[in-house]
Formats: structure tokens, C-alpha cells, sequence
């Protein structure tokens, strides 16, 4: 028969497993002995599965269901084998589980007690406590062995879990941007701190921080410390409390400390951030703000601030000098009252811009103004929405273009007088922009090419070609703009007589019966500041000079041939006057017309004439000359 089994508690004492050290114990082992459904209520209530091995048989263990549904398997196909779960544990627990069975074995007071790691049928990890006590026989040698099943795996992925965390939040903590800290409310002695506020406060490490650094003399102002003791008190945190410190160095640092106050444990925690930069940055716009506000008084064009409904707010001083008003009289004129009065220069005029300037954007129009003396001048007015001290509100910058509009209608009369004089010059005239779009294009030039004004003026992509070519291609005055060789090539005669003029000869077979030759002058065309604006370009028809010259050449080539055919002879010929030969240069005599075709291009033909022919033929009878 085995022995009382017997197992040591958590503080190692051997605990009485007999039932009947206790009625109720008795009782309870009865029932269970009776009643087999107490028994399986107790491993399935409060255990992961239980175990008894039969150590005089070591290979037979039976093993509950539980076990083998904890590891995924169905209980129906595994036997009540050691050899069944030894291959699902992993390797180093198992060695670990097998020291404490023979610990156990020989001291009764060895608990054998460890948590190891089985594999799930999925895979996964399984963490199991396996707990277990030896029943011994009436000699005290282990026969069987009793043991039991609990699940950690759940609580060891929660600690796993929280080890991450901690890790995380320690990472964090280090690492952080900001200085987090724990300081004691007593004295202000920092108990913990991360590097970044070490770093802060001009310390290598949080250890020589912690050490070194003593709250009471860095503080600027000592009493900035104590409100913030107070308002810690008083409500248990604080956000954002702007104080200025001192660093190890002595510099002045600006921190904002968001902090919790822990009464009971007599510390606070929280979190400090560099603002030196921020008040920095404060410092500038303060002073940024100041210069333009001086800017603002001092600049040369007027501005008003308005309200969304067009009432002025606010000027500077530009506008009392501008219109003549004080600041308070402008403040209380209505746009009407410093505007032309008559559509489009109104009051509701001017809120319509408004409205166009929330809903579109910035508004660039000009507007007749009036100043206080009634007198009407042009400006520029630049609208625009915009928010000033988290109110809606519309700057407007008016700039007296009284001058420029002057300058405008001058240049316009000037436009005029030169489209003028373009207009009625005799030869055909066309002016074209910088674009290529013809701008002007005169009377003469009309009668030439068929085309009229309206039909031609606008027009770009080398339109004024057309009449001249029958298609669009660059001509001479889009050559003074940007030279082309192979445009140039394609002209009879093309002159470069610098400073952007140009002059040619043409001939175009689309233009009259039998085409028309044309010579044409370019240049271009500068505006005050010497920047190039256009071209312009005049042609003459130079048809009837080109024949007449054609013709003259002709007359010359044949004259030169017909010249060309006759040699002169000149000087004296010594001649015999009896003989009639001719002495040459060496001495020789020659017959004359040997002589005359060696000297001549001249040739010669024999015949006889009437006198001579009588002389020597008598016999013949020659009519007599009449």
C-alpha cells in the first residue's frame, strides 16, 4: 500500500495529506472516493489537467484530458504513455523538470515545482507550472507520483507584454525630446531625469545632474519657485508655467513645466521644454512688429484697414497728406466721401470689390479719389482680405497714379500721332510687337496686298507673309527680331547695315500678273529705356526698275559680244604703191589681205569686179555700169 502522501507548502514545511487529520477533509475524501463527478469538477474547475505516474512502471503515466486539449491534440488519440508529452516539452525545461524529480525523490522537502514551455499543436509556445508530490511506500520508496496542470501562458505573454512596455516607456523616457523628471517637493531635489534634460541644463549625464544640480540657485527669480509650489498645491498640476532657469554654465534658459504633484509620496513629476527659442523668436516679432509699424506710418502709399461692411478702422499717416484730412476726419469719412461719388466709383463700388476680394482673392483695380478739397486724382488700389488680431478685416493700399495716368495719355497721344504718320506714309508699312502681331498696317500696305486693317491687325504666326508669299514664314522684319540663315538665304539680295536695320530685294510670283519685285527696309523699334517693343518694316515695288534694268543689261551683253567680234587696226601701214603689199614689223611684205586677216579677225572672200573683169576676160561681154 502507498503512503500518506505528503507535500511541503509554500514555507517548505511538510503538510498532513491524511484524511482523517480533519472530519471534513474525511468526509471530502470520501465523497470523491464515492463520487466520481467531484473528482472531475476538481481538475476541471481548478486545474489545467492532472497527472499520476506509476514510477515502478515509469513508461505508463496517465495523464487527464485537460493536458492534452491545453496542447491542442484530442485526448481520444493519445496514450497513457511518459514517452506521449516528453517529446512536445522543450528540451532545456525537461532537463530542469527531471533534476527536480530527483531532488524530490530523495528530499521530500524539494518541491518539485517549475514552469516549462510544451509546444501547441499550432505551434505556438505553451506555458504550464507543473507541480507534483511523490507517494512513497510504507519503506519511503517513491512508487507513484501525483501532479498537476496550470495554463501561465496568457500571464506570461501580459508579462512579456509589460516588458515591452517598460522597455518602451524606459526608451522613451530616455530618449525623449523633452526633459521628464521626478523632483522632491521639499527642496526640489531631482530624483530621476532623462538626458535630454540633463543635456538641458548643461550636464554630460543624469547622474552628474542629479548630483550636482541644486533647484534653489537656479532659478532667476526665486518667487517664480514658489508660486509654482503654490499653484501645485492649490490644484495638483500645472501646464505650461514659464519660468527662467540658469543653466551649469549660467546662461539664461527659458523652460515651460507641465508637472503633477504626488502628496502622499511628497514628490512631483512632469515634463520641462526648451521655450528659448520660442521667446526668442516672441522677442523678434515684438521688435519685427515695432519696425512695421514704422513702416506702415512712413511708406508713400496710403493704407486703410476696413471692416467687412467698408468702414475704416484704421490709416497711416500717408493718407492725411494724400487726401488732406486729419487722422480722426479720415476716420470718420465713408469711402464715398474720398472717392469720385459717380458709378464705378461709389460706395457700393467699393463694397463689391470687398466682396470679391473675400471670396476670389486680392483685388488690383484703379479708382478716382477725392481729397478734401474736392479735387478728383487717380490711384491704384490693392485689396486684400486678410485676419489682424483674429479679426476679419480688409487692407486696402491706395498709390497716386496721377503722374503715370498723365504719362499714359501722353504716350497714348504719341501712339496716335506715330500711327499717323505710319498711316499716310506713301510706301507700304506694316508694324509688328515683340510677339510677332502686327500693330499697324497703313493705307499704302492695304493697296499692295489686298488685305485691310481690321482682317490683319492682331494677327501673329507670321500672318502678314500671307499676302506677300501665300504662306506663313518669318519675313525681314522678323529677321531684325531673331536672325535666321535660312530665311535670309531665300531673299535676291539681303544688307546687315547694323544697329537692327536691314534692307532687301525680293521677288514674289503670287503678287500682280507676272509677280512683283520688291525691295524692303526693317529695323527695329526701342521703347525710352532702350528695350526692343517691335519692328517695322516698308517695302516699294521695284517691278518696273528691275525690267528696265534687265533690259539695260541685256543691250550691254550684246553690244560687249558685238564688240567683241571686231578688232580696230591703227597707226601706219607702210604699203607698196605700185603693189599695194604691205611691210610688217620684221621686214617682210605682205598681201594686204594677208596681212589684214593676221592682224583682224577679219576674213576674206575673192571675186572680181566689173572693171577688172573687162581687162582681163574681153572676150566677155559685161554689162555696162550705170
Amino acid at each position: 500500500m502507498p503512503a500518506k502522501p505528503t507535500h511541503p507548502d509554500p514555507a517548505g514545511n511538510v503538510q498532513d495529506l491524511d484524511p482523517e487529520s480533519h472530519y471534513l477533509k474525511k468526509e471530502l475524501y470520501t465523497l470523491i472516493q464515492s463520487d466520481p463527478s467531484l473528482f472531475e469538477f476538481l481538475q476541471n474547475g481548478s486545474l489545467d489537467g492532472i497527472w499520476y505516474w506509476d514510477l515502478e512502471k515509469p513508461e505508463v503515466e496517465w495523464m487527464s484530458a485537460r493536458f492534452w486539449i491545453l496542447l491542442g491534440y484530442d485526448p481520444q488519440k493519445k496514450e497513457h504513455l511518459a514517452s506521449e508529452w516528453q517529446e512536445f516539452i522543450h528540451p532545456d525545461d525537461l532537463q530542469v523538470a527531471l533534476e527536480n524529480f530527483k531532488k524530490h525523490c530523495a528530499d521530500p522537502n524539494h518541491p518539485y515545482d517549475q514552469v516549462v514551455r510544451y509546444r501547441h499543436k499550432d505551434g505556438s509556445m505553451v506555458w504550464v507550472r507543473c507541480r507534483g508530490i511523490v507517494i512513497r511506500d510504507d519503506n519511503g520508496k517513491p512508487v507513484r507520483m501525483l501532479g498537476a496542470h496550470t495554463d501561465l501562458t496568457l500571464q506570461k505573454k501580459n508579462e512579456a507584454a509589460l516588458r515591452k512596455n517598460e522597455q518602451k516607456y524606459r526608451q522613451l523616457f530616455e530618449t525623449a525630446l523633452v526633459g521628464i523628471y521626478r523632483t522632491r517637493v521639499a527642496d526640489g531635489k531631482f530624483l530621476a531625469a532623462n538626458q535630454s534634460l540633463a543635456r538641458m541644463m548643461g550636464y554630460d549625464s543624469v547622474a552628474e545632474f542629479i548630483a550636482e544640480f541644486k533647484t534653489s540657485e537656479h532659478y532667476v527669480d526665486p518667487k517664480r519657485r514658489e508660486e509654482l509650489i503654490e499653484q501645485l498645491e492649490q490644484h495638483g498640476f500645472v501646464d505650461g508655467y514659464e519660468i527662467e532657469v540658469t543653466r551649469k554654465d549660467g546662461t539664461p534658459l527659458h523652460i515651460a513645466l507641465s508637472s503633477i504633484l504626488y502628496p502622499d509620496q511628497g514628490y512631483s513629476e512632469g515634463v520641462i521644454i526648451n521655450i528659448t527659442a520660442r521667446k526668442r523668436m516672441e522677442q523678434q516679432l515684438a521688435e519685427s512688429e515695432q519696425y512695421y509699424r514704422e513702416i506702415y506710418g512712413a511708406t508713400s502709399d496710403a493704407i486703410f484697414i476696413h471692416d467687412l461692411q467698408g468702414r475704416i478702422l484704421d490709416v497711416n499717416r500717408t493718407v492725411t497728406k494724400m487726401f488732406g484730412f486729419t487722422r480722426e476726419e479720415a476716420l470718420n469719412c465713408s469711402v464715398e466721401d474720398l472717392s469720385k461719388g459717380e458709378a464705378p466709383y461709389t460706395q457700393d463700388d467699393a463694397v463689391k470689390y470687398i466682396k470679391k476680394g473675400i471670396e476670389e482673392g486680392p483685388q488690383l483695380f484703379e479708382w478716382i479719389s477725392k481729397r478734401k478739397n474736392g479735387e478728383l486724382f487717380w490711384t491704384e488700389v490693392k485689396l486684400e482680405y486678410t485676419i489682424i488680431n483674429d479679426q476679419e478685416r480688409v487692407v486696402v493700399v491706395a498709390r497716386d497714379i496721377t503722374h503715370r495716368k498723365m504719362a499714359q495719355q501722353a504716350l497714348a497721344d504719341s501712339e496716335q500721332r506715330l500711327a499717323d504718320i505710319i498711316e499716310f506714309l506713301p510706301d507700304p508699312t506694316w508694324v509688328i510687337d515683340t510677339q510677332g502681331r502686327v500693330v499697324a498696317w497703313n493705307r499704302a500696305m492695304e493697296k499692295l496686298s489686298g488685305a485691310g486693317k481690321k482682317e490683319m491687325l492682331g494677327k501673329g504666326n507670321y500672318a502678314h507673309a500671307v499676302p506677300f508669299y501665300g504662306v506663313h514664314r518669318p519675313m525681314l522684319i522678323d529677321l531684325v527680331l531673331k536672325r535666321d540663315e535660312k530665311w535670309e538665304s531665300a531673299y535676291l539680295k539681303i544688307q546687315d547695315k547694323g544697329d537692327g536695320y536691314m534692307a532687301s530685294e525680293s521677288f514674289h510670283p503670287e503678287m500682280g500678273e507676272k509677280g512683283r519685285y520688291l525691295s524692303g527696309t526693317a529695323t527695329k523699334l526701342y521703347n525710352a529705356r532702350g528695350d526692343v517693343i517691335g519692328a517695322i518694316e516698308s517695302v516699294r515695288d521695284v517691278t518696273a526698275e528691275k525690267k528696265s534694268e534687265k533690259e539695260r543689261e541685256r543691250l550691254i551683253v550684246e553690244l560687249q559680244e558685238a564688240l567683241g567680234e571686231v578688232r580696230a587696226l591703227s597707226g601706219l601701214l607702210p604699203i607698196c604703191s605700185a603693189c599695194k603689199k604691205i611691210r610688217d614689223d620684221k621686214g617682210y611684205w605682205n598681201q594686204i589681205e594677208s596681212y589684214i586677216r593676221d592682224h583682224s579677225e577679219a576674213q576674206f572672200s575673192h571675186s572680181i569686179c566689173p572693171e577688172c573683169a573687162r581687162d582681163l576676160y574681153p572676150e566677155l561681154d559685161y554689162p555696162k555700169q550705170v
